[in-house]
């Protein structure tokens, strides 16, 4: 984790940095992986209500809440500093978060493999990280033929569901 806000919230939680134990950091990978699995290894894993992979992602979703509000809680020496780190877990660093799991890993296999996949495996790996993305709170808006476009507006620090007139960064994790 290079970027600089996502190191603070992993060292600030004690799981992937110190004072995390060899032990705390292999649970969280295993963690990680098991959320993979539970995404990707079956055909209906993220159909909504009955898959195991939706409901994954939306178990992560309220982790990465509970997270960001106690980390925005804690005051004095431990206190979150915003303007150095910014909103902990916001859209931006989930989007990097997801960039990594996504093209690197499509990359990764295409050097593994030694060949180029399909421009359609592609498109349609990249479309399910896409949609996995959005069920943890990253907002992604489509063109009539279903390709990402850019989002017409800053990103929402705290995923989408952002009102103006309630924009309290606590309230809405």
């Amino acid at each position: 984790f290079s970027i600089p806000p996502l190191a603070q919230t992993l060292m600030c939680t004690g799981y992937m940095a110190p004072p995390a134990t060899r032990d705390r950091v292999r649970a969280r990978l295993m963690d990680t992986f098991a959320f993979l699995v539970l995404g990707l290894a079956e055909t209906d894993a993220l159909l909504p209500v009955s898959g195991k992979g939706w409901k994954a992602c939306l178990q992560v979703r309220i982790l990465h809440a509970k997270v960001r509000r106690t980390l925005m809680k804690r005051n004095g020496r431990r206190a979150w500093d915003v303007d150095s780190h910014g909103i902990p877990i916001n859209e931006e660093d989930m989007a990097a978060t997801l960039l990594a799991f996504s093209l690197n890993s499509l990359v990764g296999a295409e050097i593994l493999l030694g060949f180029p996949l399909p421009e359609e495996e592609r498109r349609d790996f990249l479309a399910l990280w896409r949609y996995m993305g959005w069920l943890l709170g990253v907002r992604v808006e489509h063109d009539d033929n279903g390709s990402a476009t850019s989002v017409p507006r800053a990103l929402d620090p705290c995923g989408p569901g952002w009102l103006d007139e309630r924009a309290d960064s606590l309230e809405h994790s």
